[in-house]
């Protein structure tokens, strides 16, 4: 996760953010299994569709690797603009100077 949190396209993430980053390289995770086993969701019926011994195979929890966070930085970006952070820690530090 260090070299995550070190990863140019990471800064500025919010703690929501982070959390939509994790669930993105986690459903990537998961799909590279379902995959790798031959394992489909029907989207219209929500039915799982697998190979004879797929269910035995598939039973072990997929693995979230820095490749599957590194796509999931592709796709996942910070909530707050530059210009709203700035307009922030501009209030956090009048506000300081009130007390």
């Amino acid at each position: 996760l260090t070299i995550v949190a070190k990863d140019q396209r990471a800064i500025g993430f919010s703690g929501a953010d982070l959390a939509a980053l994790v669930k993105e390289a986690s459903l990537l995770a998961l799909h590279e299994a379902l995959t790798a086993n031959n394992i489909q969701l029907d989207s219209t019926t929500g039915l799982i569709t697998a190979p004879m011994g797929a269910a035995n195979a598939a039973r072990s929890a997929p693995q979230v690797t820095l490749g599957h966070f590194g796509s999931a930085l592709n796709s996942v970006s910070r909530s707050v603009s530059v210009e709203d952070e700035k307009l922030y820690l501009r209030l956090k530090s009048t506000i300081r100077h009130m007390k």
